[in-house]
């Protein structure tokens, strides 16, 4: 009797264990899902890539983002649905109920009545209008900010060219003529470095030396460094400390301006002006 009891308990015993288990397999899956229904990371701004770029210059970004619309719908599926089922039940209403005989709401004595059908549709229409014009805004003034940061590249190098052929001495015109090859290749260094490419020793292989186009090869970020080798041959040069502060500050300038266009690169508009108009 006592072997019976013992054999009972243990066989439920494992079965509660065997259950158990299974729960806790399926622990990780169940917080999986719900880590991925997360609604917030979707509105996280993250920095682009240059594959993300890719995509986002091509025909493909046109294409709804699947996975994103039902995310998104999850986070915000019971005021979506709640509109939608008043919508239907309205229509439903106009459209057979008052043909059967039910009293019309949408008549010219019911007009100011019947506004209140309209509300939801006003107010989700105006928050859409205002996202638009939102990413509109920002579209725009990330363009006119790129825009004018790459026009001021042309009163950059006029002014390095500028003081430094009026203020460089006699003796030292070989130092003035690697001034004049390294401002030259400002201008194409950035715009290599913001779109990722990698040929610069074919682009500026009539513009520099060969030591100077396998050093500028060699570095991490080739428009920095054209900024320092710049710095370097103006204090090589021994002028006047006010004149060199003159020069730095177009050099820093320029310094400026690639950090506002790698902002540019790196960091698109808010991702929320899009998703929340899927």
């Amino acid at each position: 009797m006592t072997d019976t009891v013992m054999n009972v308990s243990s066989s439920a015993n494992g079965h509660l264990n065997t259950r158990d288990s299974m729960r806790l397999n399926a622990l990780p899956k169940i917080s999986a899902i719900r880590e991925w229904f997360h609604h917030e990371e979707l509105f996280i701004d993250k920095g682009f890539t240059r594959q993300e770029w890719i995509y986002h210059r091509s025909w493909r970004r046109h294409l709804p983002e699947g996975f994103a619309f039902i995310r998104v719908l999850h986070s915000l599926g019971y005021p979506v649905f709640f509109y939608v089922g008043v919508s239907l039940l309205v229509c439903v209403y106009a459209q057979w109920a008052e043909d059967a005989g039910a009293p019309k709401i949408f008549t010219q004595q019911n007009a100011v009545r019947s506004q209140r059908y309209y509300i939801a549709l006003l107010l989700t229409s105006f928050a859409v209008g205002l996202l638009i014009v939102f990413r509109t805004n920002s579209s725009y003034a990330r363009w006119w900010e790129a825009r004018t940061h790459w026009g001021g590249m042309l009163g950059i190098t006029r002014n390095i060219m500028r003081q430094c052929a009026c203020w460089f001495p006699e003796e030292q015109q070989d130092k003035l003529a690697a001034v004049a090859r390294w401002t030259a290749v400002l201008t194409p260094l950035l715009k290599m470095h913001c779109r990722w490419q990698t040929d610069v020793h074919i682009q500026l292989k009539d513009r520099l030396l060969p030591h100077e186009l396998a050093y500028i090869v060699s570095v991490k970020h080739p428009p920095n460094m054209a900024a320092t080798v710049l710095t370097q041959l103006v204090a090589s040069a021994n002028l006047p400390e006010m004149l060199q502060i003159s020069v730095d500050k177009q050099i820093v300038q320029y310094i400026d301006s690639v950090a506002a266009c790698e902002r540019l690169q790196k960091q698109p508009i808010p991702v929320a002006y899009t998703r929340l108009e899927i």
